[in-house]
């Protein structure tokens, strides 16, 4: 616009030029070229890769916008850009958990405005939509699920309480016709009062395990020696059977042996008595006969 402008005043000079110099043409020709030459130029912008053009005349927005490259408008019309690459956002923010705990977090957002929505956005929101749109949504995403959760939930569910703000966050701004690419919360930090009573907790638990755990162990010491002990009283009973179970079998076989020895011992001493109870009667002389009554007579000395 400026340098349709100027070329404008250039074009007047010119002709005043023409109009009262008595070498008019001449004289005229110098800001004529140069009106030409801001005119021109004032016809022709160029929009960056990765931006749209919108175009305004006199701040009205036109319908329709420009694709990145040289382009050509009328000399009283500007082109605006509007950012579609990714851009990102940091911010460090307070909010309060479900058990009022003050929370301090830091969160990085990243989000892109799409190009078949930039001519609405500018329309109705500018080019500072970061300051006057994105900020305040975010925030109140942050604040919104934080409430939600407890101070030690927030230490241990980070990730689902970053995955909840994106849900949410993405919601939000699609209504604005902008596109969230992520959320990332990088930290949650606590009141000195709340941390340390957090650490002391810990270490209360700490304790209370490593007592558990010394407890376990000296039960299971004292079951193993109690194992070992009954092992051992089997072992020694085991070892007590098997020294009576071979006494009684040396037992059983001097028993065995002793009646073996009684039976030979009583039918001995039968046959000896026979053979003594024959001799007692015997009155030293022969029989004259031996066997039936046929038989050859046995003379006294003489076989």
């Amino acid at each position: 616009m400026i340098l349709f402008i100027i070329g404008a005043l250039f074009a007047l000079i010119a002709l005043a030029v023409l109009i009262f110099s008595d070498d008019a043409k001449r004289a005229a020709i110098i800001p004529a070229v140069v009106a030409v030459i801001f005119i021109g130029i004032s016809c022709v912008s160029y929009v960056p890769t990765g931006y749209t053009g919108i175009v305004t005349t006199f701040g009205k927005v036109e319908d329709g916008t420009k694709d990145a490259g040289v382009v050509f408008k009328a000399p009283w019309q500007s082109i605006v850009k509007m950012d579609n690459r990714v851009q990102e956002m940091s911010m460090d923010l307070s909010a309060f958990s479900s058990d009022i705990q003050e929370v301090s977090t830091s969160v990085a957002v990243g989000y892109r405005i799409n190009q078949a929505n930039a001519m609405t956005i500018y329309k109705e929101v500018g080019k500072k939509y970061e300051d006057t749109l994105i900020t305040p949504r975010v925030l109140e995403t942050v604040k919104a699920v934080v409430a939600h959760y407890d101070a030690s939930s927030l230490i241990s569910n980070r990730d689902a309480v970053a995955s909840q703000m994106d849900t949410k966050l993405r919601e939000v701004l699609a209504q604005y016709n902008i596109d969230l690419q992520y959320i990332s919360v990088t930290n949650f930090d606590f009141t000195d009062t709340f941390t340390d009573a957090v650490e002391a907790k810990v270490k209360a638990q700490q304790e209370k395990e490593k007592a558990e755990t010394d407890a376990d162990k000296r039960r299971v010491e004292a079951q193993a020696t109690a194992d070992a002990d009954l092992i051992a009283a089997n072992a020694e009973a085991e070892k007590s059977k098997v020294a009576a179970d071979a006494e009684l079998y040396v037992a059983e076989k001097k028993a065995e042996a002793n009646r073996a020895l009684n039976d030979s011992l009583n039918s001995n001493l039968l046959e000896y008595y026979k053979i003594t109870d024959v001799e007692s009667r015997w009155n030293g002389e022969l029989p004259a006969y031996v066997g039936d009554g046929n038989s050859i007579p046995i003379i006294n000395g003489i076989n």
